[in-house]
Formats: structure tokens, C-alpha cells, sequence
């Protein structure tokens, strides 16, 4: 594809990775269209110079609607989609409901997916084009105390990337995955905001354990140590676009590939040990 042909469509930039990356590529010299939810958020994008779109992956029709919107001012044309939006809960698996659940599924795997499966026909057309999707370093499996959900629809998206990759092997399509730290995309106020129901609740046998994670959470350092890593995270998106033989997937930073060897080598009663030990010295958590 010629160079003015390389749009690329970044889910979520509302704020953290999403945001980043937008001007991140922008600078790079991609056409990038961003999607946010609320209105207030795109027009402080459009004012930095940079296209945007409103979606709700929660919603079919939204999402019909913004694929259609898409390819009309590209005239049809898409060079790569990067799936960064996504929410995260905070609480107990005893504690949450059927519809805390759907909610976590609905936006970082079902609709994602959905979305995907919109532009595929075009990338098929096209004969090629990036997929990406934003995951997290403990993918494979492993859930943190208090973030089961979202690391439950990380670990199924991996699974559902891997399956996609190969059912579009030699179509000129690449799926790729990107995985972070958890947390390092800055879903941290929205993860307080979706969770203050959780948090709150007053019979909870964790409500100690929810106070000092709220605390930790909120703390200026939590959200300053998520920034440092978006230009490095951003730089591997980059590596995948402009790669002929894109990685299925890359763990970044260097924090986030310790994580993801430690899941994968060391037995479970270790990571239990290293994990608890992590969180009582991080936030006063025990368990």
C-alpha cells in the first residue's frame, strides 16, 4: 500500500495507551481515525488534529454504524485496526454479578471481536492488512486477586487472536497481540469508576482489601508508572505495522516479559508466594 493509503483505526483513546498511540502514530506519518465513547472526549481529540469517531462496542449497531463510517471517508480502504478498548473491574469473584461480568466481556471480547470480524472482508479484499490487539502480560491463564475478569477476557481474546491468525494464514492478514503490563494502559479511572458499586458494598468480606486497593489505585505514582511505558508500548505497534512478517505477539516492557515468563515457567505455589508477598509489601493486601 502507498503510504497515503495507511489509516489505521485505534480503539479507546479517550486517555493512556489509546491517547498516546494516537499521536504517537499520527507523528509517525499514519492517517489515524480514533474512536472514543463520550462526545466530550472527541472533541478534544478533533482539537489536537486528529480524526474521531464515536463507538460503543456494547452496541451492534454502534459498531455496524462506525465500520460503514470508516470505510466511507477511506474510501473503502483500511491498512490496520488496533483494539486497545477495554475496561477493567475490581472486586472478588464472590462479588460480582451476572451483569458485572457482561459488562467485561461485552466490551474488551464480544465486541471487539465483532468489530474485527466488520473489516476483515476488507482486509481480504485488499489482500492484507494489521490486526492488532491490546492484551496484557498474564494472558495465559494466571488471575491476579481482585482483576479476574479482566484477566479472564484477555486470556479468552489471546485464545480467540491465536485461532484467528491461522484461519487467515496466507490471506495477507496478520493478527498480532500486543501484551503490557496489567494495568499499564491507564484503565485505572475507569476501572474505579465501573467498580465504585463493588468497592463500596457494605457486606463484603473484602471491603478492607478494597479500601487499600482503591488507595493504591488512586495514588498519583500508580498512574505515573502506567505513562512511562505507552511510548514503549507504542513502539512495538509501530514494529508491527510497518512489518512484513509481524510477531503473533509482543510482550512489553521488559517488567511485562518477566511477568510473562514467571507465568509461564515457575509451578503455581511459587507464584502464589512471589504474588502475595507482592501485594502485601505494594498495598497492604493480604491474603
Amino acid at each position: 500500500m502507498k503510504a497515503e493509503q495507511k489509516t489505521v483505526l485505534i480503539t479507546g483513546c479517550s486517555s493512556g495507551l489509546g491517547r498516546f498511540t494516537s499521536d504517537y502514530l499520527s507523528k509517525k506519518g499514519f492517517r489515524v481515525i480514533a474512536t472514543v465513547r463520550k462526545e466530550s472526549d472527541a472533541v478534544n481529540l478533533r482539537k489536537a488534529g486528529l480524526e474521531c469517531l464515536l463507538l460503543d462496542l456494547n452496541s451492534s449497531a454502534s459498531i455496524k454504524e462506525n465500520a460503514e463510517k470508516v470505510l466511507e471517508i477511506t474510501n473503502g480502504v483500511l491498512f490496520g485496526l488496533i483494539n486497545n478498548s477495554g475496561i477493567e473491574l475490581l472486586g472478588a469473584v464472590e462479588d460480582l454479578s451476572r451483569d458485572d461480568l457482561r459488562l467485561c466481556f461485552e466490551t474488551n471480547l464480544f465486541g471487539t471481536i465483532e468489530l474485527t470480524n466488520s473489516f476483515i472482508p476488507v482486509f481480504r479484499k485488499q489482500h492484507g492488512g494489521k490486526i492488532i490487539f491490546i492484551s496484557a502480560s498474564n494472558s495465559n491463564g494466571f488471575g491476579y486477586p481482585f482483576l479476574g475478569p479482566g484477566n479472564a477476557t484477555k486470556s479468552a481474546l489471546e485464545t480467540i487472536a491465536s485461532a484467528l491468525k491461522r484461519e487467515l494464514r496466507y490471506t495477507g492478514i496478520s493478527v498480532s497481540t500486543v501484551c503490557p503490563d496489567e494495568l499499564c494502559t491507564s484503565l485505572l479511572p475507569n476501572m474505579l469508576r465501573y467498580s465504585q458499586h463493588i468497592i463500596t458494598g457494605n457486606k463484603s468480606v473484602h471491603s478492607r482489601s478494597y479500601s487499600l486497593l482503591h488507595q493504591k489505585f488512586s495514588h498519583p505514582h500508580t498512574a505515573k508508572n502506567a505513562n512511562y511505558k505507552f511510548e514503549i508500548i507504542a513502539r512495538s505497534i509501530v514494529k508491527i505495522l510497518h512489518s512484513n512478517n509481524p510477531p503473533r505477539r509482543i510482550v512489553a516492557p521488559f517488567s511485562a516479559r518477566l511477568h510473562y515468563l514467571a507465568h509461564a515457567i515457575l509451578p503455581e505455589w511459587l507464584q502464589d508466594i512471589l504474588l502475595f508477598h507482592k501485594m502485601k509489601r505494594g498495598s497492604g493486601v493480604e491474603l
